[in-house]
């Protein structure tokens, strides 16, 4: 009744159905790891590539400020320059106006009220004003009691 080795018939059907069905169970186990790290994977490349989306998304959107701070930047300086221009045509404005008001004055008052404004003084030398000044006081008859300067220069 054996098989020539010395074990029963039985035994040796016994064993290798035992070994299969343990092969079989470590298999069964192997393939469910497998699947269970399949899984893992999979849930981390969706993770990956989410975070990746979300990364450059926040990456457009650094470009899209760089793009604004830096365009504003320059709105910025050409303001700066805009307003030392202005400071400076103001400037000069305010000047002009000073002189176009002295001039004025001087030509109201004459060369003996310029006198007052000038800060050295009358320049050396005749008076160059004085035959005009002469020659208004003949052309300019004015009636008695009335100002003199009212009535000169109305005419």
């Amino acid at each position: 009744r054996g098989d020539g080795t010395g074990r029963p018939e039985g035994l040796g059907d016994r064993v290798a159905v035992a070994s299969a069905r343990d092969t079989t169970e470590t298999l069964s186990r192997t393939q469910k790891l497998m699947a269970e790290e399949l899984q893992r994977s999979d849930a981390t490349l969706r993770s990956l590539n989410t975070q990746s989306r979300s990364m450059q998304d926040t990456l457009q959107e650094h470009r899209a400020i760089v793009g604004s701070l830096n365009a504003s930047r320059r709105a910025l300086a050409r303001l700066k320059r805009r307003d030392f221009t202005d400071r400076i045509l103001l400037a000069a404005g305010l000047f002009f106006y000073c002189l176009v008001v002295l001039y004025i004055v001087k030509r109201r008052l004459g060369f003996a009220g310029w006198r007052l404004f000038s800060l050295f003084g009358a320049p050396p030398g005749p008076d160059l004003h004085a035959d005009t000044a002469h020659a208004a006081d003949d052309a300019c008859q004015v009636p008695e009691g009335l100002d003199r300067v009212g009535a000169c220069i109305s005419e």
